[in-house]
């Protein structure tokens, strides 16, 4: 069965089942992945050997067309070093994050908020 895309291209249903089941694939994969080592472990967090590498979170992007986004919690601009090397520190941000922290909007307006 063939049917219009919103751009105006003809997709099979066929097409977008294989490409459904190639990201599905991938998902599996990483909580395979995870799984295992969760079993061990009882949780996966960033720093430990069962989470995904940039590598594998790469590749998952690409199959949700770049549809993943980092989530830096509003506090990470208190430290020098936040997950994976990565310094986000701000010493005017940490200020003004420590003195709205109690602040509910301030809190729900952030970016990772959001995710």
């Amino acid at each position: 069965m063939v049917s219009w895309a919103p751009n105006g291209l003809v997709k099979s249903r066929r097409s977008m089942v294989l490409t459904t089941n190639v990201s599905y694939y991938h998902v599996l994969l990483l909580l395979l992945r995870m799984h295992a080592d969760h079993c061990i472990l009882g949780k996966c967090y960033s720093d430990n050997a069962c989470w995904p590498t940039n590598a594998d979170w790469a590749k998952l992007n690409q199959t949700v067309s770049g549809a993943l986004q980092l989530a830096i919690p509003p506090g990470a601009v208190c430290y020098k070093n936040f997950e994976n090397g990565t310094s986000v520190y701000d010493a005017a941000k940490c200020a003004d994050t420590q003195a709205n922290w109690g602040n509910e909007q301030w809190l729900y307006d952030q970016p990772s908020q959001g995710i």
